[in-house]
């Protein structure tokens, strides 16, 4: 493609995720699966912890005791008693998904560390293989597992034994839901006839799993990160540093009868090829362990068959159906068992998994890894001809199996037989010359800098095998033993040194995140929860090796109590994310992310929250353990207009009695104080008062889309018939500025917005009898505004309670055109109402003005005035 055609592409996919991410803000188009082995200090696996009838199943433990309550969904058990499993949530950009696995597992470190200190011992948590012997039976499956998973995991441990006690990365990774809609309403209507969006995204979503196969040794070289393996040396196990890159990778099962030709040729062919596997008993479950493979996200249950083994035996007693062609009430389980496993095979496909990664990485290449896939993925969609030639047959999966083997072994310096014609190409130059092809879409999208970790190694770059190769050999200097295979003997104490820096790696990163919500847009809701949790654990145990701060606090509290403080902090960390409205270049994405960070710190201080996040703007209810039918509200809004001059204005500081900031008074102080009084209050625990607190994300442009006051108090009316008896909004209510406190205003005055748009045909100036100037109506109706305004509202009181009305804009014509009349010209109106003021009279008196001298009118925001 052009770069014109990448240009036009590029623009259709940013605009697909912004409406993808606007309809949806809980999803993603990226996600990681980090696995973990969890070890003592001999690097042997923790199978339990306690002793005697307190004994555990470390997993179990981990998963039901050992968790923040906070972070235990996203952690799950894995095949064996010391393995876990971590999982983020969907993220709408590659560094997002990076950066929440990143927290997630500075989570699983202080986790350890606290597990550690508990039981006296120390626990690490190693990605990759375990290099050291190890035994394994059924018995190490995780009790935790329902039976029907524990069977399942027993089959596997039979036939593949310790191969299986390896951690890696999966990566997943979709297209914006919103491109495959409008891409298949637009297909002529023979392509569309008879088939639905569901069939489309079948078919993109298997595609992409082919294309991706033949990468998988790119992958798995970029990635490799498990040098390590074990020897036996004078009677001892010793940890030795092989040549090898990917040691999980070379044990790990990927049985040749699983990873069948032209299963993904197309999504017809993994219909049929997956049945025949399933049926045949090869496939028993989730065993389908390609490098790369297609999955669904749908819920199977309703498509499984409805009987257990009990029913099946109570029917069979009663004769209610006879056993027929199963023979046996063993036969006829077996059989359920297969039926369910096809269910499963049939379901809509949403994403591409990706098996080949492996940990320990940085941050920035761990956002290379999944924007490479990414992007890779939208350049086989875009070129329906690309990639015609891996058709998935016999001969492509030999040579993509063999090249697979080549890259774990040698890693970025293996040598692969290319997937179009087998001559033989480094993973270097092959590497390269993918980054070439998908730098035009890289650079259309914005996001070619963060592919340089990647293009340092085509260009002789290390990658984690050969970084940590290169800091053991560092490390041992001129102390070097190598191991009858040829291995390097690797100390215990420099292994733990490898596991300090590790901890020290993710501890700085970490920090790195937490500073900076504002570069992760929407993502951050998926983050924040995490950090704020970090932070929680931090403040309860100094020692914790993962700590998260407050924030780059650019100025000291001093002087103050510690509740003062806990709000300025508090309120400096609103101001820093520049959630702006009201303006043609509002920062939507903040907006969300602001109301992510509020939810989630009100989440985690124990108040039942609410987010309202499937309208153009956000809000966040907030309340006591079952209070949400409080009495009086708490009102306010994290949303501010356009700094000026600059972006310096969201960077807090403390300046005398004051913090300065852009929204400090407007209002985000007075957010922080509704969140501190509430984390206050639900902390003493109950009986708790009758408030709880609504938080909209569009006060500053007048509350007119949903979710602003009004929407959310509708929707919970509907819900519930619930409405406040009292609603407190704590805007700032000094006049000057400068007062230390407010009065207690009983009134407020209400908002009302309207455009007056005046059109007629454009024409040049040059000529006689041109077309009316569009400036002079316009003006005429400001005129006779004038005298509306008079008549419907308080213009001028004794007491200084009154009304203000403005015209805030006038535009017609362009700047610089001189001889073309305006064909367009708009006149902006913005009147406050005290209460008492007949908002509806005055809008229908412009509306029929209007109509007389030939202009439209519309009514963006119309509230009246309250009092109490």
């Amino acid at each position: 493609m052009s770069g014109t055609d990448w240009g036009r592409f590029a623009d259709k996919v940013q605009l697909a995720l912004e409406n993808s991410e606007q309809g949806d803000p809980q999803s993603g188009t990226s996600g990681l699966e980090l696995e973990f082995n969890i070890l003592d200090r001999e690097l042997m696996p923790v199978g339990q912890v306690g002793y005697g009838p307190e004994a555990r199943s470390f997993a179990d433990y981990l998963n039901d005791e050992g968790l923040p309550e906070w972070v235990r969904d996203r952690f799950q058990l894995e095949v064996f008693r010391w393995m876990g499993e971590v999982t983020t949530k969907p993220c709408f950009s590659a560094r997002a998904t990076a950066a929440q696995a990143r927290l997630l597992e500075g989570v699983m470190l202080d986790v350890l560390a606290e597990i550690s200190q508990t039981f006296g011992a120390s626990f690490l948590a190693l990605h990759g293989n375990i290099p050291r012997r190890i035994d394994v039976s059924g018995e190490d499956i995780p009790r935790g597992w329902n039976l029907a998973r524990q069977r399942y995991l027993r089959r596997c441990v039979e036939l593949f034994g310790d191969s299986l006690a390896t951690a890696g990365i999966h990566t997943n990774h979709s297209f914006p839901e919103a491109l495959l809609s409008w891409d298949f309403f637009h297909l002529p209507l023979g392509e569309r006839q008879g088939r639905t969006v569901v069939d489309y995204r079948n078919q993109a979503v298997i595609r992409a799993t082919r294309l991706l196969r033949p990468l998988c040794p790119v992958f798995i070289a970029v990635s490799a990160a498990s040098p390590f393996a074990w020897e036996e040396i004078d009677g001892r196990q010793e940890v030795v540093l092989t040549g090898d890159d990917a040691r999980r990778l070379l044990a790990f099962p990927n049985p040749e009868t699983l990873d069948v030709p032209g299963l993904y040729s197309s999504h017809s062919d993994y219909l049929e090829i997956s049945y025949g596997l399933v049926r045949s008993g090869v496939r028993f479950g989730a065993n389908n362990w390609t490098p790369v493979r297609a999955r669904s996200d749908v819920d199977p249950v309703r498509r499984n068959i409805m009987a257990t083994s009990e029913q099946l035996r109570e029917l069979y007693r009663r004769g209610i159906y006879p056993t027929g062609e199963h023979g046996s009430l063993e036969e006829a389980e077996r059989a359920l068992v297969v039926e369910n496993l096809c269910a499963r095979v049939d379901l809509p496909m949403e994403r591409v998994e990706v098996r080949t990664d492996e940990g320990g990485d940085n941050l920035e290449l761990s956002t290379a890894k999944v924007l490479f896939k990414e992007l890779l993925m939208l350049r086989f969609y875009a070129e329906p001809e690309y990639g015609a030639g891996f058709a998935y047959d016999d001969e492509d999966i030999l040579r993509t199996r063999r090249n697979e083997d080549a890259a774990a072994r040698r890693g970025i310096e293996a040598e692969l037989e290319h997937p179009a014609d087998g001559r033989t190409i480094t993973v270097r130059e092959y590497l390269g010359q993918q980054l070439t092809e998908i730098e035009p879409l890289a650079q259309a999208l914005g996001v070619t800098e963060e592919l340089e970790p990647l293009r340092e190694m085509a260009g002789g770059g290390k990658n984690p095998a050969g970084a940590i190769r290169a800091w053991v050999m560092n490390r041992l200097a001129g102390e070097k033993r190598k191991a009858p295979g040829g291995g390097i003997v690797v100390p215990s104490q420099l292994l733990g040194e490898w596991f300090d820096e590790r901890r020290r790696e993710v501890a700085k990163e970490v920090g790195s995140i937490a500073e900076a919500p504002e570069s992760f847009g929407s993502d951050w809701t998926k983050l924040a929860p995490l950090v704020l949790g970090l932070r929680e654990l931090g403040d309860q145990r100094p020692s914790m090796p993962v700590r998260v701060g407050r924030g780059k606090d650019s100025f000291v509290v001093e002087g103050v109590g510690d509740r003062t403080s806990e709000v300025l902090h508090l309120a400096a960390d609103l101001v820093r994310i520049p959630s702006v409205t009201n303006c043609a270049d509002e920062r939507i994405d903040q907006v969300f992310s602001c109301a992510g960070f509020v939810a989630n710190q009100l989440s985690c201080d124990g108040l039942d929250v609410r987010v309202f996040d499937r309208g153009r703007y956000p809000a966040v209810l907030a309340s006591f353990s079952d209070g949400r039918a409080a009495s009086i509200t708490l009102c306010g809004h994290f949303d501010v207009v356009r700094p000026e001059p600059d972006d310096s204005q969201f960077d807090p500081r403390i300046q005398g009695d004051y913090l300065w900031g852009r929204g400090a008074a407007d209002m985000k102080t007075v957010v922080a104080s509704y969140m501190v009084w509430m984390r206050k209050i639900a902390s003493a625990g109950p009986p708790f008062p009758p408030f709880n607190l609504l938080l909209v994300g569009n006060e500053e442009n007048g509350e007119g889309d949903p979710f602003g006051t009004p929407h959310v108090l509708k929707t919970l009316e509907e819900e519930s018939g619930w409405r406040p008896g009292l609603m407190v909004v704590g805007e700032r209510t000094g006049e000057e500025g400068e007062e230390l406190f407010g009065s207690i205003c009983t009134e407020s005055r209400g908002v009302l917005r309207m455009e007056i748009a005046a059109r007629g045909a454009c024409g040049h100036t040059g000529t006689g009898g041109g077309p009316r100037d569009l400036l002079d109506s316009l003006i005429e109706m400001r005129t006779v505004l004038g005298s509306s305004f008079n008549r419907h509202l308080t213009l001028a009181s004794l007491n200084g309670w009154e009304t203000s009305a403005r015209f805030p804009y006038l535009n017609v014509g362009e700047p610089g055109v001189y001889n073309i009349t305006a064909g367009h010209g708009v006149l902006g109106i913005e009147v406050r109402p005290i209460p008492g003021d007949d908002l509806e009279a005055l809008v229908a008196e412009v509306i029929s003005l209007c109509g007389e001298l030939g202009l439209e009118v519309s009514v963006e925001v119309k509230e009246a005035g309250v009092c109490c």
